[in-house]
């Protein structure tokens, strides 16, 4: 059954004069794609040819939204724009046939049209405010802004929210909204006489127009924010680019191409690559960042926007970009969505990782890695070839505490890193560079993952010498919050509890007055043992008479692998975290402790604020007096 618009035109100003050589074009207000036009068939009312009425069949029904459409309408007379406006809730009629014209004056109209008295200006620089739930074209709506901000004197994409509130007054196109009350209800005049060439009812026709500007003036206010905040998302999503632009960190899961699970305990690796030195290897569109911060506060700057982007989850980036992909928002495709949000996922580099620089031997699995365009990623892995590059770049991972270029080469190695003997990866090394503690500690590091063969061969002896050692420190800077904390408050400081943040900070400030970096150490420290002590607290322990014992140590496992807060979690799947804890007292439990992590149902105290546990990586900064009384140096 057809689905038509009814429009009802009219002239603002009426004349004798009969309106003729009308055209109609109906645009998306996304896009600015014509999706209906219409030329003949205006059907002058009977007794006033001031008013003409014409109808318009929608084909394409992904327009409609509870019964009605929003879209932008271009009238002209002849070949002069008369009315030109984003007309929003027209109600849509869903007819069983395409009426005749002759009936054309007696339906009921989706939106009356006032055409003006000469033609509109042009202004190439409006753009239409689209339906709620849906956002502007990127490309449209970026080129119309870095244009009306030169014409303002503006850089853009270095602009405040409020001058982004003045480029959206520039670009957005003028409203009507809908429904408008027919002039027979409102003030008891038909439109026929309201609109007579005589002018009789004036003062009524002026009582109508005043009504409609007023709907239109109400929604003003909120569609000019609205329309603010999209000029605001273009221009920090250009910004946000800039800051992905100068990373030069990402971390990247690769298979270590071992193929029986008997050979390595890892068959996965997550790499932190440092690629210093190779500008934009890791390229994110703007449009990405505009789609997934269209709807965020101005509170929220490019860096905000950025960190929020990057902590979401994979899946969640694709189905925001494939959404606005539908409602022709961005030009992306599939294959290109399913790579962006990949590559955006990368530069989250919270959770444990090997550290890995890039070079001309390495880089080629990384290389590949970003360019695939594949849905699943262990697609592209199960058909690629496991060369040599990808052999120096697992080997060299592992080695990140020695320098990789002072290893020789790794000859007679395979490609698929079948394990070698204690004596090949021995002479792997350089005995000039590598001390014989330094190969120990190699050997202690290649064991870990690959199942070395014990041989027989000539090691170096480490001489017995004891190692100098410092005295142990007496003092526990925890233990001093906590005494601090119990004599201030009626209940008594314990990670089984819920920990209110204000309690804590005011035991701080006493604990340790004027040292805010060991302040802020301290808290650290509470934050990490109160999410771990919070996802092991209700296991099922079945060592009966040593479930705390055995809780300690999952929470040892887990802080030994980087998982110290909510986001360090959410960041892996579900495999790479069992993986992660396999071989460890907590790997039984891996799956238990993922589920509560990610769960939806947390409370709002301070073991999920993740923004608390960004560790200080230097204690540095603590007074020396502090520091010699706490940590003796």
């Amino acid at each position: 059954m057809p689905n038509i618009l009814v429009f009802r035109i009219h002239r603002k100003n009426p004349t004798s004069l009969v309106l003729n050589n009308l055209s109609i074009i109906i645009n998306d207000l996304v896009t600015d794609n014509i999706i209906s036009y219409a030329i003949p068939n205006f059907v002058p009312s009977p007794g006033n040819p001031n008013i003409v009425t014409t109808v318009i069949k929608l084909n394409d029904t992904s327009q409609i939204f509870s019964n009605s459409v929003s879209v932008r309408v271009i009238v002209k007379v002849g070949t002069q724009v008369r009315f030109d406006k984003a007309v929003y809730n027209m109600t849509v009629q869903n007819v069983g046939s395409i009426p005749p014209p002759t009936d054309y004056p007696n339906l009921t109209p989706s939106t009356f049209i006032s055409l003006a008295s000469t033609s509109i200006p042009s202004n190439p620089y409006l753009i239409s405010l689209p339906p709620s739930g849906r956002i502007p074209k990127y490309s449209a709506l970026e080129s119309k802004c870095i244009s009306v901000a030169s014409t303002l004197s503006l850089t853009f994409p270095y602009v405040s929210f409020i001058q982004s509130k003045n480029i959206a007054a520039e670009v957005m196109l003028s409203r009507q909204m809908n429904p408008i009350m027919d002039p027979l209800v409102l003030v008891s005049v038909s439109l026929i006489d309201l609109y007579d060439p005589s002018n009789v009812y004036i003062s009524e026709r002026q009582q109508w127009e005043a009504s409609i500007n007023s709907n239109n003036d109400i929604s003003y206010p909120a569609d000019l924010e609205r329309m603010a905040g999209y000029v605001y998302a273009v221009a920090m999503a250009k910004l946000s680019k800039e800051i992905s632009d100068d990373k030069i960190n990402a971390r990247i899961e690769v298979p270590t191409g071992v193929t029986d699970p008997n050979d390595a305990p890892l068959s996965s690796m997550n790499i932190l690559i440092d690629y210093t030195g190779i500008p934009n290897l890791i390229e994110i569109k703007p449009e990405v960042f505009y789609v997934l911060g269209a709807g965020l506060s101005e509170t929220m700057d490019a860096e905000d926007r950025f960190e929020q982007a990057i902590g979401m989850p994979e899946e969640g980036i694709k189905n925001m970009l494939i959404n606005a992909k539908t409602q022709l928002s961005i030009s992306l495709t599939d294959p290109q969505i399913y790579q962006q949000a990949r590559r955006l996922k990368a530069f989250n580099i919270s959770g444990s990782a090997f550290p890995c620089k890039l070079e001309s031997g390495n880089q080629d699995a990384i290389n590949e890695w970003i360019s695939t365009t594949e849905e699943n990623i262990q697609d592209f892995w199960n058909t690629y070839t496991y060369d040599t590059a990808h052999l120096r770049l697992i080997v060299g991972a592992l080695l990140h505490q020695y320098k990789y270029g002072e290893i020789l080469t790794i000859t007679g190695a395979t490609n698929d890193l079948v394990p070698q003997n204690e004596v090949f990866w021995k002479n792997l090394l350089l005995p000039t560079i590598l001390s014989s503690t330094s190969q120990t500690q190699f050997l202690n590091t290649i064991k870990r993952y690959f199942d070395i063969n014990a041989v027989v061969a000539d090691v170096p002896t480490v001489p017995d010498v004891t190692a100098p050692s410092l005295p142990a420190n007496t003092i526990d800077p925890l233990s001093v919050f906590i005494d601090e904390y119990n004599s201030n408050n009626s209940d008594n400081f314990s990670f089984n509890s819920p920990i209110i943040l204000s309690n804590v900070e005011n035991a701080l400030e006493s604990a340790f007055p004027d040292d805010e970096c060991l302040q802020q150490w301290v808290k650290d420290k509470i934050t990490t043992l109160a999410f771990l002590s919070s996802l092991v607290s209700d296991l099922p322990i079945a060592i009966d008479g040593k479930e705390e014992e055995v809780k300690f140590s999952i929470m040892e496992a887990m802080y030994a692998q980087g998982f110290i807060n909510g986001n360090s979690i959410k960041s892996v799947s579900p495999d790479s975290f069992q993986s992660a804890l396999s071989g460890t007292i907590g790997g039984p439990y891996a799956s238990s402790i993922y589920k509560k992590a990610n769960g939806a149902n947390q409370g709002s105290n301070i073991l999920n604020d993740d923004s608390l546990s960004n560790f200080i990586d230097s204690i540095s900064c603590i007074t020396k007096e502090n520091r010699q009384k706490y940590f003796i140096f």
